[in-house]
């Protein structure tokens, strides 16, 4: 089970959380790493997964962004762009 971490208390208090990505784990246990992408995918075709569109926002609406992450408003990942 992969534990849940609140971001917004990451953010809060300047601290880092580490992770990993499947490519690392693919050289220490491949049939682990099948098993586990093989039942996403099958949660995905299920409907159990629905994956999010982040929300983008040009850099100087951060604070716009940053509020909606501090209201718990922002239902997924954001996106600050430089464009």
């Amino acid at each position: 089970m992969i534990p849940e971490i609140n971001a917004l208390s990451i953010l809060a208090k300047n601290i880092a959380a580490i992770g990993e990505d499947i490519a690392g784990y693919i050289v220490r246990d491949m049939p682990v790493v099948k098993q586990a992408l093989t039942r996403l995918i099958e949660w995905y075709k299920e409907g159990a997964l629905q994956p999010v569109t982040p929300k983008s926002f040009p850099l100087v609406e951060a604070d716009t962004a940053l509020k909606m992450i501090a209201e718990n408003k922002a239902g997924g990942k954001l996106a600050l762009t430089t464009n």
